[in-house]
């Protein structure tokens, strides 16, 4: 769409190195503080584990990042970490894209408007997933697991929130016409669901039924038990855990 692609947009690519870049643009003390920042990136090679230094301006490996110019320095990862890096694929892929829909029929859209029809919902609606969810096996919307399963994911980010609801149903994104119209992977209509867990062993971790957009749940003893829980699923690959 021909629009550059900004800090904001950086929460949905990396919520890690967006924090970090808030971080140096809040630091007002660059210029007198001893120098650790330079026009560089360091950039790995995951098949080879070789980290390449990357100039992102002429000379940048001798040009400290100040005050004044710590904005264009987060600017030119940027560009480098979204664009230059795949520059070849990108350019193909755009090449490609425009040759059935040229830029120019674009316009009319914006930026959220358009990927909402391209991939659906990007933003999970976490009160619609609540208000579009069922319980089973003696849980109910009162029950004190149920209660701090929910506050957890009220404090999970958009991203965070992506991968457990990717590791509940097996979906990259909700329907575009809200969780009342999830699905199953047979495309049949199946609201989401949770269930306890058999067994009185508290340290069981989720299991998921993405096949029938289910989890089951162990009688959590408190929050932090649960948190800690559903932390661990959000970070480590989610094959390794219980989804059938």
């Amino acid at each position: 769409m021909n629009i550059p692609i900004d800090l904001e947009d950086m929460k949905y690519y990396d919520i890690e190195l967006y924090d970090n870049f808030k971080q140096i643009l809040n630091m007002n003390n660059l210029d007198d503080e001893e120098q650790f920042l330079y026009f560089v990136w360091y950039d790995t090679d995951y098949i080879t584990n070789e980290i390449k230094t990357i100039e992102l301006i002429p000379n940048g490996e001798n040009i400290p990042i100040k005050n004044n110019n710590k904005e264009e320095y987060i600017n030119k990862i940027i560009k480098y970490i979204t664009y230059l890096k795949y520059k070849d694929k990108i350019d193909a892929l755009i090449k490609g894209f425009n040759s059935l829909i040229p830029n120019d029929k674009l316009n009319i859209f914006t930026i959220e408007e358009f990927d909402f029809f391209l991939s659906g919902q990007i933003i999970i609606d976490l009160k619609d997933w609540k208000n579009n969810t069922e319980y089973f096996g003696g849980f109910s919307s009162n029950s004190q697991t149920i209660i701090d399963f929910w506050k957890v994911l009220e404090e999970l980010s958009q991203q965070e929130l992506n991968i457990f609801f990717t590791f509940c149903t097996g979906c990259a994104r909700p329907p575009i016409n809200g969780f009342k119209t999830l699905q199953t992977s047979r495309n049949k209509i199946q609201k989401f669901s949770i269930d306890k867990l058999n067994g009185k062993n508290k340290k069981s971790l989720i299991q998921a039924r993405i096949c029938f957009n289910r989890i089951y749940l162990p009688e959590f003893k408190n929050y932090e038990s649960i948190k800690n829980c559903i932390k661990t699923i959000i970070s480590n690959d989610t094959n390794y855990f219980g989804i059938t």
